[in-house]
C-alpha cells in the first residue's frame, strides 16, 4: 500500500471549544477582591481570563481550557461593575463565558467589546458569525470583515482565518492565493503554527506566487509540528517518508512524526501509521491488530482509503476481525461515494455496482 498523498486541511483559528455543559450558579461577590481598587479588579480580571494572544493583555494570560470559569465571570464581572465599558474587561469576560459554553452572553460581550475596537474582540465575534455561534446567524461575510479589521492590527490569528478565507474564495472575498500568501507570512512570522503549516504547503506546491521550495517547506513544518501542530507533524512525517524538503529518507523518524499527529486525532496519520504496522515498517512490529485498530479510527473519521482498507480487513478476516462480506461491502460503498477506485473496484467483486 502506498502512503496517501498529502492533501490541503481548511482550518480556522478559534477562541472557544465545544461547549462543556457546565453550568455557572449565582455567584457571591469574593470578599477577597472588595478592597481592591478598580484598576487593581481589571488586572486580576486578566489574570483570570486574559487570552495570550491578546495584545492589550496584563501578564501571560491563560490557555482557553485552562481558565477557572467559576473564579474568572466572578473576579470579571466585579471589574466590569466597577470599571464600566472596559473593553478589556469586557472581552475577558466574554471569553469565560465562551469556554463554559455560556455562548449567546460570550457573543453578547464580545460585540460590545468589538464595537469599541478591541482587536482580539473583532476575532472572536468574527469566529462566531463564521460558525453561527451565541445566537447569531451564520454570515461569513460579516465574519471576513472582522477579521480583516483585526489583522490589519496584526492579529496573527484574524490573519490566517483570512488567508483561508481568500484561499478558498470565502466570506464573499475573490479567490486570491497571492493575498492568502502574504497573509499566511504574516501570521507565520510570528510564530503562528498553523500560518506556518499552511504557509509550508503552499511553498510545496508553488502556489500564490510562491516558488516552489520544498526545503522552506520542510523548515516551516518543522516549526510547527514543534508546536505540536498534528497537522504539519503528519506533512514532515510524509517528507521523511519520501526522502523530500532535504531531508534523508527516514521512516523511523516517519512513524514517530506520524504517531504524534495521530494521537491529535489525524485520519491521515492514522491511516499512514497502520500502513506502517502492516508491513512492519518505521521501526514498528508487523501489527495487524494494531494497523486494524487504527484503520478504524481514521475510517470512522470518513477517511475513505481507511474505509477502503478496513473493508479488505473485513473481507480477508484480517488483524483478528470475523470475515463480513456485509461490513466490508458497506466500508467498500462509503469509500466509493468519495471516488476511492479500490474499493469501486472491490465492490464489483463483491457483486455490487
Amino acid at each position: 500500500m502506498e502512503l496517501k498523498h498529502r492533501r490541503a486541511v481548511r482550518r480556522y483559528r478559534v477562541w472557544f471549544l465545544a461547549a462543556t455543559g457546565a453550568v455557572v450558579g449565582i455567584l457571591a461577590t469574593d470578599p477577597a477582591n472588595a478592597d481592591l481598587s478598580p484598576a487593581a479588579l481589571v488586572t486580576e480580571c486578566d489574570r483570570l481570563a486574559a487570552a495570550p494572544t491578546d495584545p492589550n493583555r496584563e501578564g501571560p494570560g491563560v490557555a482557553f481550557d485552562r481558565i477557572d470559569t467559576i473564579a474568572a465571570i466572578e473576579s470579571c464581572e466585579q471589574a466590569l461593575a466597577r470599571n464600566p465599558g472596559n473593553s478589556r474587561v469586557m472581552f475577558n469576560l466574554g471569553r469565560a463565558n465562551d469556554r463554559v459554553g455560556r455562548l449567546a452572553e460570550a457573543a453578547r460581550l464580545y460585540r460590545l467589546a468589538a464595537d469599541q475596537g478591541y482587536t482580539a474582540a473583532w476575532h472572536s465575534l468574527g469566529v462566531f458569525y463564521l460558525e453561527g455561534l451565541g445566537g447569531l446567524a451564520p454570515d461569513a461575510r460579516e465574519a471576513a470583515r472582522l477579521f480583516k479589521l483585526s489583522a490589519d492590527r496584526g492579529f496573527a490569528w484574524s490573519q490566517y482565518n483570512l488567508a483561508v478565507l481568500y484561499a478558498a474564495g470565502g466570506g464573499g472575498l475573490s479567490k486570491d492565493e497571492r493575498e492568502a500568501a502574504r497573509l499566511y507570512k504574516l501570521a507565520a512570522d510570528q510564530g503562528d503554527p498553523s500560518a506556518q503549516t499552511d504557509l509550508g504547503t503552499f511553498y510545496d506546491a508553488g502556489r500564490g506566487g510562491l516558488p516552489r521550495d520544498e526545503r522552506e517547506a520542510a523548515r516551516l513544518f518543522r516549526l510547527a509540528a514543534d508546536q505540536g501542530d498534528p497537522v504539519a507533524q503528519f506533512d514532515l512525517g510524509v517528507f521523511y517518508a519520501n526522502g523530500q524538503g532535504g531531508l534523508a529518507t527516514d521512516e523511523r523518524e516517519a512513524a514517530r512524526l506520524y504517531r504524534l499527529a495521530a494521537d491529535q486525532g489525524s485520519a491521515e496519520a492514522q491511516f499512514n501509521l497502520a500502513n506502517l504496522y502492516l508491513r512492519g515498517g518505521g521501526g514498528l512490529p508487523k501489527d495487524e491488530r494494531e494497523a486494524g485498530r487504527l484503520y478504524r479510527l481514521a475510517a470512522d473519521q470518513g477517511d475513505p482509503d481507511a474505509q477502503a482498507n478496513l473493508g479488505v480487513f473485513y473481507q480477508r478476516g484480517l488483524g483478528g476481525l470475523a470475515k463480513d462480506e456485509e461490513e466490508a461491502a458497506r466500508l467498500f460503498q462509503l469509500a466509493a461515494k468519495h471516488g476511492n477506485e479500490t474499493a469501486q473496484r472491490n465492490l464489483v467483486r463483491l457483486g455490487h455496482r
